[in-house]
């Protein structure tokens, strides 16, 4: 009977570990899969930008965030919000219209007075509407996204789509140097 007992812990054992498990990674792994693709489906297409650049320095490949800050407080915080937490990227350009306080001239690159103007044509909407929106455009140039920056559910979703738009960081490889003792 003794024998027989342990046969059938080391029989559910291994049912545990080589059914139950794989279901739990696949469930996960789907999971995880579906939210990428829930916030895919959350994108629009408001056409494509053709060419921006600043003094020279091209925004090819470079995920954009545009802002449109007006008087309030909250339009600036989101702005240093966002900032701070795509600060060390460089694949991450900020164009700002309106008055900030961030001095990261390398990142944050200021909308030329005419741009206001092309953006509101563009999304067919007066040129008021635009003050307290982000904008976000993907790295092929398409404009994806317009978040209103008062609301905190819609910043939420605009880091959470950054981030799903930007490459895994590439972490630098070991480098072994050998010193000869002496």
């Amino acid at each position: 009977m003794e024998k027989n007992k342990k046969n059938i812990v080391g029989f559910v054992v291994a049912i545990v570990v080589l059914v139950g498990f794989p279901m739990l990674a696949m469930y996960y792994m789907n999971k995880g899969v579906n939210y990428r693709k829930n916030l895919f489906d959350q994108f629009e297409d408001y056409g494509q930008i053709k060419k921006v650049s600043n003094n020279g320095k091209s925004i090819d490949n470079k995920v954009v965030l545009t802002f449109f800050l007006d008087g309030a407080d909250g339009t600036r915080q989101a702005l240093t919000q966002i900032h701070d937490q795509f600060d060390n990227r460089k694949d991450v350009i900020f164009v700002v219209a309106g008055k900030n306080t961030i001095q990261d001239t390398a990142q944050v690159w200021k909308l030329m007075p005419t741009g206001k103007d092309v953006f509101a044509k563009a999304l067919q909407v007066p040129v008021n509407e635009l003050d307290g929106s982000g904008f976000l455009m993907d790295r092929k140039g398409h404009l994806r996204k317009r978040y209103d920056l008062l609301k905190r559910g819609d910043i939420e979703l605009f880091v959470r789509q950054i981030a799903l738009l930007l490459p895994p960081k590439k972490t630098p490889k070991a480098e072994l140097k050998r010193e000869i003792e002496k």
